[in-house]
């Protein structure tokens, strides 16, 4: 998928899509009212940690042998990013993902919405 970015707003930030720039105004002007609250943008939740392994290294010096220990990445972790998060009035806070219908039932995204709501007790509203 070709990512478009769009500037627009206030702070001439770069958007994914009209339709997100067009929410985060929207939202923004209602942070401005104080009808929500702490409004962010792309915010990355780790579903699954990343896995090291410990490697020792030694290099040859002129006088002695010195040796290091490195951590290598063997598997990657699995994150979602989402589009935008904010806080309301009753201090509930409020995921939203602005997607083209057709991504919602990619089933990698649906994997890692359950796996969000499972780890973090976390509900994705999508627009």
């Amino acid at each position: 998928m070709k990512l478009i970015k769009i500037r627009q707003g206030k702070d001439n930030l770069p958007f994914k899509s009209q339709a997100e720039a067009d929410r985060y105004s929207y939202l923004s002007d209602m942070q401005e009212k104080g009808m929500i609250s702490d409004l962010k943008r792309n915010i990355t939740f780790t579903l699954i940690e990343p896995v090291y392994k410990k490697k020792i290294v030694k290099k040859r010096l002129k006088t002695k042998i010195k040796t290091e220990t490195k951590k290598i990445c063997v598997k990657a972790g699995v994150t979602l990013t989402v589009d935008i998060m904010y806080w309301n009035r009753k201090g509930k806070r409020i995921i939203e993902m602005i997607k083209q219908p057709k991504d919602y039932k990619d089933p990698v995204y649906i994997l890692k919405k359950k796996l969000l709501y499972y780890l973090h007790r976390i509900d994705i509203i999508e627009n």
